[in-house]
């Protein structure tokens, strides 16, 4: 009994960065590739770039960070851009 609370707080703890990385992915996964692992905590590394990589000890902390990148490019300003090349062409 003594080894199953350890193991329920480690699976909450998957579950919990499970559901996080979505949150990350759904948000940022056009310019970022992001993840978490044990030894560097929550990181992202910008598509297209080598070297550039964001660590945080949280994923709100990463979140925000990726926000802070110039070049982020947001959903309602990837529609505005896709409607100017549809005027364009």
């Amino acid at each position: 009994m003594d080894e199953a609370a350890p193991q329920a707080a480690a699976g909450a703890d998957t579950e919990e960065v499970a559901k996080a990385l979505e949150v990350l992915r759904l948000r940022w996964e056009l310019d970022y590739l992001t993840g978490y692992d044990k030894e560097h905590g929550w990181w992202a590394s910008r598509r297209g770039v080598i070297g550039h990589i964001l660590t945080a000890d949280s994923p709100e902390d990463l979140g925000q960070m990726i926000g802070l990148d110039p070049l982020v490019r947001l959903p309602h300003q990837l529609l505005r851009y896709r409607k100017r090349l549809v005027l364009l062409t």
